[in-house]
């Protein structure tokens, strides 16, 4: 899988994020993480980004979940 860079600026705010998924994510995916770089390394899917608030990181470990992935 190609990676694909949708990242949101944020203005400064939030931290910095690095999500190991277990499995590789296909693009179709990948689209569920919009604002997040998404890219497959080693058999493993590395999501990173900046995450603005501790919300918006349970958003995204519930997508991971919900898609039947474990980071």
């Amino acid at each position: 899988m190609e990676s694909k860079d949708t990242s949101r600026t944020y203005g400064g705010t939030g931290e910095f994020y690095r999500i190991v998924v277990q499995s590789e994510l296909t693009e179709r995916f990948a689209e569920a993480f919009e604002g997040m770089k998404v890219e497959v390394e080693n058999r493993q899917t590395v999501i990173t980004g900046q995450v603005v608030d501790q919300s918006y990181l349970h958003e995204i470990l519930d997508r991971i979940s919900s898609l039947g992935f474990h980071s």
